[in-house]
């Protein structure tokens, strides 16, 4: 059984079990998406460690509530994505606040991963960096 461990992040304090992702014992390099309402922003009131204040509203646009899909690289939220499925396969844009740099492979692959996931083959994903 995994034992608790703290981490201080900009100040604060997190506990979180010593096999959690994205501890600093852990890769920080991975990518994953997450779909909207995922509890990994969901779950906190205080978002700081994992999103900026300014990325914020890009996260929930109009400040309606609506989370959208998130991309996520080495813990940190740093953009949005969107699919749309077809009959036989499934499109996948990644929009990153940023360049993602060398991440870019690391989240083509994501995207690949959830079309397996879904059942789908993927006809395309596009990278669309807002700066």
């Amino acid at each position: 059984m995994p034992e608790l461990i703290s981490e201080r992040i900009d100040g604060k304090e997190y506990w979180m079990t010593s096999d959690a992702p994205g501890h600093t014992a852990h890769d920080k390099s991975g990518v994953d998406l997450l779909p909207a309402f995922d509890e990994y922003l969901m779950g906190y009131k205080d978002r700081a460690a994992v999103l900026t204040v300014e990325d914020a509203q890009r996260i929930v646009p109009g400040r309606n509530g609506i989370f959208l899909p998130t991309i996520v690289v080495g813990g940190r939220v740093v953009g949005t994505w969107k699919r749309k499925l077809k009959k036989n396969s499934i499109d996948i844009e990644l929009r990153p606040f940023a360049h993602l740099g060398d991440s870019d492979e690391r989240a083509i692959e994501a995207a690949k991963l959830y079309s397996d996931f879904v059942g789908l083959p993927l006809s395309s994903t596009e990278i669309k960096a807002e700066s």
